[in-house]
């Protein structure tokens, strides 16, 4: 079974608290689509980055940030590599917002080497331009071997399997939320 994995916005106390992207490069966007949503190594072309909280903030180990994304602990990444999940993992800076003092703490841009096939399309609620109404798993996917990866042709989806996420809540990472396929699309976000 698999639950789409995002970060969650759930467990800041408040929108300020969501790390921001300082200097991001102008191209970053076109960046993530064009080389970080594909299941191909970066090297060292990956941008430096830097992301700003408030001196109040508690990190999470899933950071919901600016980007769309979050960052990455050292915690996390450690243990997604234990598992044997196909990855490149970028430090990134986390400075305090409001002296610009860097923190010392490790965090990083997670990329997912990874990448499948796992969604009917026939049967998923998909418009021309692309927004998730609804999804459907496709009776040919079978990625038992893959325990979390992004989906091939909808690359903002990243799909966890149930014995992964069992892991993670045990492990107490935080700031991670895990939505039904089937319901993804459906609610109402923030």
């Amino acid at each position: 079974m698999y639950f789409i994995f995002e970060s969650s916005y759930d467990e800041l106390q408040e929108e300020a608290d969501v790390a921001q992207a300082v200097d991001l490069p102008e191209s970053f966007h076109e960046f993530v689509w064009n080389r970080l949503w594909r299941a191909e190594p970066i090297g060292p072309d990956f941008p430096a980055l830097a992301f700003s909280v408030n001196p109040t903030t508690h990190l999470l180990d899933n950071h919901v940030t600016d980007t769309g994304d979050g960052i990455y602990s050292e915690r996390l990444i450690q243990l997604l590599k234990e598992t044997g999940v196909k990855h490149e993992a970028f430090p990134v800076k986390v400075v305090n917002r409001a002296t610009g003092e860097v923190l010392r703490v490790k965090y990083y841009w997670f990329h997912l080497l990874e990448q499948a096939d796992a969604f009917d399309r026939s049967k998923s609620n998909i418009t021309p331009s692309g927004k998730v109404k609804g999804l459907k798993i496709s009776k040919l996917f079978d990625v038992a071997n893959l325990p979390i990866f992004r989906d091939a042709n909808l690359p903002q989806i990243v799909l966890v399997r149930d014995s992964l996420r069992q892991l993670l809540d045990k492990s107490g990472i935080t700031g991670c939320s895990y939505l039904d396929i089937e319901s993804y699309g459906k609610q109402k976000r923030a």
